[in-house]
Formats: C-alpha cells, sequence, structure tokens
C-alpha cells in the first residue's frame, strides 16, 4: 500500500475520532441547555489578562524591576572587571596580590549569589502576583455568571487556527473547547470591564 494513502488515511482517522468527540460535547451541553437544567456561558481568560489595568500595570513594574536587577548586575561584573585589571599590578603571591584575591573571589560569589536571589525572588512574586490575578478573574466570572444567571461557563480560546504543521494542527483540534459560541452568551467584555472599574476604583 502506498505510503502517503496510509499516512492520510490515519490522519482522517484521527480527525474523526477528535472531531467526533468534540461534537459529542456539544451535542450534550445543547441537550443540557435545551432541558432547562444549564444555560452555559463562555469566557476568554487569555483576552481578559492581556487587557486587564493590573497586568498591564504589574508588567510594567516588574520590567522596572528586572532592569534593576541587570543595572546592578552589570556594576558588579565592571567592578570585577576592574579589580583583575588592578591585580594585573601585583606581584603574584605577594601579601598584596593574596589580599586582593580574596577580595576578589569573593566579590565573584556575592554577584553571583545576589544576581540568582534577587532573580528567584522575582520569579516567586511574578508567580503569586498572577495566580493571584487568575483567582480574582475566577471570581468575577462567577460574579457575572450568577447575575446573568449562567450555569456553566467554559473557556474559549482564541480563533487563531495557523498552524505550522500537521501536529500543531491536530492538537489545536484537540484542545479547543468552544467549536462556536453566539457573542450574546460570551462574558469575557463584562468580565475585563467590571475587573478594570474595580481596579480603577482600588477595591
Amino acid at each position: 500500500m502506498d505510503k502517503r494513502f496510509l499516512l492520510l488515511s490515519t490522519t482522517a482517522v484521527v480527525i474523526v475520532v477528535l472531531l467526533a468527540g468534540v461534537f459529542d460535547t456539544q451535542s450534550s451541553l445543547a441537550q443540557l441547555g435545551a432541558s432547562g437544567g444549564t444555560t452555559v456561558a463562555v469566557c476568554d481568560v487569555v483576552e481578559v489578562f492581556n487587557n486587564y489595568e493590573r497586568a498591564s500595570d504589574l508588567a510594567a513594574e516588574f520590567k522596572i524591576r528586572r532592569d534593576k536587577i541587570n543595572e546592578e548586575s552589570e556594576a558588579r561584573r565592571q567592578a570585577i572587571e576592574d579589580k583583575t585589571q588592578e591585580m594585573q599590578h601585583l606581584l603574584e603571591g605577594s601579601p598584596e596580590y593574596e589580599k586582593q584575591l580574596e577580595e576578589f573571589q569573593r566579590m565573584i560569589i556575592n554577584a553571583q549569589v545576589w544576581v540568582e536571589t534577587e532573580k528567584g525572588l522575582a520569579q516567586r512574586d511574578q508567580l503569586r502576583l498572577t495566580t493571584d490575578m487568575y483567582e480574582e478573574i475566577l471570581k468575577m466570572v462567577k460574579v457575572i455568571a450568577e447575575e446573568q444567571g449562567y450555569g456553566l461557563v467554559l473557556f474559549r480560546e482564541g480563533r487563531d487556527t495557523e498552524a505550522d504543521s500537521m501536529q500543531e494542527m491536530l492538537a489545536q483540534m484537540q484542545n479547543r473547547k468552544v467549536l462556536f459560541s453566539s457573542d450574546d452568551i460570551d462574558i469575557t467584555g463584562r468580565v475585563l470591564s467590571r475587573l478594570n472599574m474595580a481596579y480603577s476604583a482600588g477595591e
């Protein structure tokens, strides 16, 4: 059998299986909504993150923090380089040389420890604040859903379907949770608006 035909046939089977699973999910949701048991909404959490004013402010703050770390790291590197130049004028093995060598080694160790510590603290703070914002978004999704009478909110991905390979395209198809949603059940804009209003008001 032609290997190309076999590959295409295998791919077609995978696509059918993936689509069948998605359509089953969509059918179940439709039946659930039609029964009057649950009303469904969607929200693009990534879009909310990207346009949340608090996230933008924190990103700017962390950029300033990273710049300061880089500036201090460069200053320490320059000091080590200056010390290297200074030691070239000393007689190797002399008491003064040994003294400067000890200081030189201490400068290198301190610089490495300082940079690693500061970067670790910055990453920890960024993770903590990002997690906090995510929880904040989820709480607002719950508030909006309860106000609008939605019993279930699904994550709506972006509309980008570009892929550089068949594997990437199949992965996108498999991971997509919502194939279609009407604008009137998309609460992304309402969630984002309320979050920005609360943030601006200092709540």
